[in-house]
């Protein structure tokens, strides 16, 4: 039973993929797109606190 249904929806899977091979690259292209955001986002925000912390003791210098 399990197996069937498991089979039925490797077929649907591959149906659609057969169909709509373009959908399954603008998935992918969609998942690297999120990954290179989220990675951007983690390099800004290191920069943003290593800056951040730079100031500060530029700053505690010049006083």
């Amino acid at each position: 039973m399990h197996s069937y249904s498991c089979w039925r929806e490797r077929e649907r899977e591959r149906r659609v993929t057969m169909i709509y091979p373009q959908n399954y690259a603008t998935l992918f292209h969609q998942k690297m797109r999120l990954k290179k955001l989220c990675m951007s986002a983690l390099i800004h925000g290191l920069v943003a606190v290593m800056s951040a912390h730079g100031l500060s003791k530029s700053h505690t210098e010049m006083c």
